[in-house]
């Protein structure tokens, strides 16, 4: 079995990867959160997970370009201060 701090360490890792997503939605043009997960996964592992809506190429450019990065950097960021 796990122990609690194995527990705690799942928890919150997906709690952050939940978080993630959640802040790469949040921008002046509204993505869902299903198409970002679909680009972030397409990206990763190469694979298509939904079929492409019309304005995949836009999130795609949107995502990987500006919300992204920015997310990351502000992870980072907040891991350098804890």
């Amino acid at each position: 079995g796990m122990n609690r701090s194995s527990t705690v360490h799942l928890l919150l890792s997906l709690a952050l990867g939940v978080s993630l997503v959640m802040a790469t939605t949040v921008g002046s043009v509204a993505i869902p959160w299903g198409a970002i997960v679909s680009v972030i996964l397409a990206k990763v592992t190469g694979l298509t997970t939904m079929a492409p809506v019309a304005d995949q190429q836009a999130y795609d450019a949107i995502v990987m370009h500006l919300r992204l990065p920015r997310v990351l950097l502000a992870g980072l960021v907040g891991g350098g201060l804890a």
